[in-house]
This record gives C-alpha cells, sequence and structure tokens, in this order.
C-alpha cells in the first residue's frame, strides 16, 4: 500500500462510515426529555402562570429533585425542558378583537398557542395587537421569538420588548430604581 495512494483511502474511509452508521440504532427517547411528566407540568405552571424567571424556575426544579431525594439537574437539562414543554392554547374568542384580526389566516381554529398568537400580533397586527402580545409572560415571547418567519422590524421590536422586560425584572429582584439620564 503507498501513502499517496488518496483514492484508495477514501474509499476506505467511506466504506468505514457506511458500516458504522448502518449499524447505530437511535434510542428510544431520542428528541424526548428525560424527565418526569409531573415535572414538567410543575415547569409550564411556573413559567406560564406564574411568569417566574428562569433563575428561580432552576432553583425550583433543583430543590424539587433534593426533596425527592435524587441529583439535582444542571441549569441547562432545566433549560432544555423548558423548550419541551408545551406552550398554552388560547381560546381565539377570548382573545381582544385587535389580536383575533391580527389571526387573519387562522380564522375558524378555536385555539391557538399562545406563543402563535403573539407572532402574529407582533408581524401582522396593529398597535393594540402589538401591546397585547408585549404584556403576554417572558416564556412565550422568548419562544414565539423562535418561531420562523419574522419580519425584521418586527422581531427587532419583540426582542426590545423581551429585553426591557428581563432588565425590569432584574431590577425588581436587586431592588434597584430605574436609573433616569
Amino acid at each position: 500500500m503507498e501513502w499517496s495512494n488518496i483514492d484508495a483511502s477514501l474509499a476506505r474511509a467511506a466504506a468505514r462510515m457506511a458500516a458504522a452508521s448502518s449499524s447505530r440504532q437511535a434510542r428510544a427517547e431520542t428528541a424526548r426529555p428525560r424527565v418526569h411528566a409531573s415535572v414538567l407540568k410543575k415547569l409550564s405552571v411556573w413559567l406560564y402562570e406564574n411568569e417566574l424567571g428562569m433563575p428561580e424556575v432552576v432553583r425550583r426544579v433543583r430543590a424539587l429533585y433534593r426533596d425527592r431525594g435524587g441529583p439535582a439537574p444542571s441549569r441547562a437539562a432545566v433549560h432544555e425542558w423548558a423548550r419541551a414543554v408545551p406552550s398554552p392554547s388560547v381560546d381565539v374568542a377570548s382573545l381582544p378583537a385587535s389580536a383575533r384580526n391580527a389571526l387573519y389566516n387562522l380564522a375558524g381554529t378555536p385555539e391557538v398557542p399562545i406563543d402563535q398568537v403573539a407572532f402574529y400580533c407582533f408581524n401582522y397586527g396593529d398597535t393594540l395587537a402589538i401591546s397585547y402580545a408585549a404584556a403576554l409572560p417572558r416564556a412565550v415571547l422568548g419562544r414565539a421569538l423562535r418561531v420562523p418567519g419574522w419580519r425584521p422590524k418586527s422581531r427587532a421590536l419583540a426582542e426590545a420588548v423581551l429585553l426591557t422586560r428581563k432588565a425590569q425584572d432584574v431590577r425588581a429582584r436587586t431592588g434597584r430604581p430605574r436609573q433616569t439620564a
């Protein structure tokens, strides 16, 4: 065998890669979080109903695991679990008229995930719909920003709202008043 025979080397490498990829089996729980359903339910309550920030949610999940006698999960694991929690749905009839108008192509749909409502309000709504979406919980805004298809100015506005809400939460947590220039 010559060391300069690159074609033969590439052929052997391709054969090894084909053999390795065909012999592997995917895990049964691929793309599903390894967490108990009750923990996901509590995460949903803490994120969407109580509107807690992620540091507080991580602290509560760790305390929950310690109380049950298990090892505390990492911060990254809790963040992954939070992404796996389905966003709550909202009845379209219960939305304000401006938010319903922003959902122009979802007519006839009785329930819509709340992150989709935020997405449509920021992208297609008037100022009343945008202000409704801006008042939604931070977890909803964060999830809505992961939806593809944003208009650039609408995305910038949603990101600004989310950053402002985060700064307000930090000021409230530390007890520092807002500084005026």
